[in-house]
């Protein structure tokens, strides 16, 4: 986890060199000398960037954007960065999606850091845990409540070097069309061009957010609970709404218990921020509608916000999430075939990608969609981007789906890549030291999830010639988890590639 210290750097700031690019490009992206400001916000939600000669250009990326923190330039897709030694053990680049998860369009943020290599690798160790907690490189459930302040923190974020927050600003990311909504209520607190960001506080946020984006739905809901005209719910009021509206009466009185006087109560003090509301057992509006999009309402079983499946048994006993034609970022006639969508499909938990081998021009192993216009790259570096990126996000099996098209000589080449780069992540024997024959005549079952956990399995048609199988009829209990030919050994990875 970030340190302190680390944390009280980045907060207060660090000079660095920057450049943007795309993965798509195709030219040098254009570093310049121009120097930036970085630094992390109080809430560890974003970084804000802004030109030393002009503060008020400024930029800011919510860490929920980002996907993945590179410590070394890559020249697969563009032409790359060229950095000295020393200017390496400062750069970071950070990989992100501009509006919506974007696995094909990604941007990259590049970084030098003005500071020391043991500062810079620092910050980097930090940055790298927030990143990993964040909502699209884990399992974590983010409840509506802290996306709401995450949407805070962004707009506070925007905040210039002297910490003053122009209200044109606030505004504009609220949303244009709400100014005559929002501008009087700035008024009344005293604020007319800008503030100092401790003005800008969550309460304040969430009354703005409320002014520019009324919610009828919630304010009629309320209305009918609590009666034309009250401000508030009582206890019972609140007790009936949880009984009657938010639990399913099929459910379990025991793991879904019915909602009493004292847990009622309870919810109500932690929620209720009016101290007298509080005491008197009273809910107003906007408590109401705090817990409304908190984790207490939330429809997921709380247990299950982290693994509680069985993942002991046979493999073959389990979904997988899979990605066909991985290697492609669009149509299978024309786009172009890219490392980096292995590294995004990776990163974002899938466990089963396709991979398409062909016989290279230059005599090595290419991926790419053969008999069209689908440009190709080198099978090599793909096999890179996964023995970087599979086990990142999780410890589970990653699965490789050989499409091999490949002639005997560019097949070996296959084996030795896989091999060489894979190391000790590639399963290349059963785990029992069983052979393929025997696995198949004694009807054994596949390895479990947890048994092959941190493995790279290979799936690879094997030649018929190689194949001494059972006769069909013999096959006839536990089909669903004898391997098949077509499918070949899971475990068996190196020999089938």
């Amino acid at each position: 986890l970030m340190t302190e210290k680390t944390f009280a750097a980045l907060q207060a700031g660090l000079e660095c060199r920057k450049w943007e690019e795309t993965v798509m490009a195709w030219k040098r992206p254009s570093a310049t000398n121009e120097r930036f400001f970085v630094r992390l916000d109080s809430h560890k939600t974003c970084l804000t960037l802004w030109p030393l000669d002009n503060p008020k250009a400024i930029t800011v990326l919510d860490l929920n954007r980002v996907t993945d923190l590179r410590t070394k330039t890559f020249d697969d897709e563009g032409e790359g960065v060229i950095l000295d030694e020393q200017e390496q053990q400062r750069f970071l680049c950070l990989a992100y999606w501009e509006d919506i998860p974007d696995m094909v369009n990604v941007l990259l943020l590049s970084l030098v850091l003005e500071t020391t290599a043991a500062v810079a690798e620092e910050c980097r160790a930090g940055l790298r845990s927030l990143i990993k907690e964040n909502i699209n490189n884990s399992m974590r459930f983010i409840s509506p409540s802290e996306q709401h302040f995450r949407a805070y923190a962004f707009i506070r974020a925007h905040a210039d070097s002297n910490d003053r927050l122009a209200t044109s600003t606030v505004i504009r990311l609220l949303g244009k069309d709400c100014a005559d909504l929002v501008t009087p209520l700035l008024q009344l607190n005293g604020i007319e061009t800008d503030m100092a960001v401790s003005q800008f506080t969550y309460e304040l946020f969430s009354e703005l957010e409320r002014q520019a984006a009324p919610r009828a739905d919630l304010d009629a809901e309320f209305k009918k609970l609590a009666g034309d005209g009250a401000t508030y719910l009582d206890a019972a009021q609140f007790a009936k709404f949880l009984t009657e509206h938010q639990r399913d009466p099929r459910a379990n009185e025991i793991l879904d218990p019915i909602p009493t006087a004292t847990s009622v109560l309870d919810i109500i003090r932690r929620f209720e921020i009016d101290p007298a509301l509080a005491r008197a057992g009273h809910l107003s509006k906007n408590a109401f509608f705090a817990y409304l999009m908190s984790t207490e309402n939330d429809f997921h079983t709380p247990a299950h916000r982290a693994e509680y499946q069985d993942m002991t048994r046979p493999l073959s006993h389990y979904y997988c999430a899979s990605s066909h034609n991985t290697y492609l970022t669009g149509d299978q006639l024309k786009s172009k075939s890219s490392y980096e969508i292995y590294r995004q499909v990776l990163l974002s938990g899938c466990r089963c990608i396709e991979i398409d081998i062909w016989d290279g021009a230059n005599g090595e192993p290419e991926v790419t969609h053969g008999k069209t216009l689908c440009t190709k790259i080198d099978f090599r570096k793909v096999m890179e981007a996964v023995r970087d990126y599979s086990f990142i996000t999780s410890d589970y099996p990653v699965l490789l789906s050989f499409e091999n098209h490949t002639s005997p000589p560019q097949m070996r080449k296959v084996a030795a890549a896989c091999i060489e780069i894979l190391g000790p992540l590639l399963l290349k024997e059963f785990l029992d030291g069983l052979t393929y024959q025997t696995f198949v005549a004694e009807k054994r079952r596949l390895p479990s999830p947890r048994d092959l956990r941190g493995k790279v399995l290979i799936k690879n048609k094997r030649r018929k010639e190689d194949l001494d199988l059972p006769s069909e009829s013999d096959d006839d209990t536990e089909s669903a988890i004898v391997p098949a030919p077509g499918a070949g050994a899971a475990a068996g990875a190196g020999a089938g590639a």
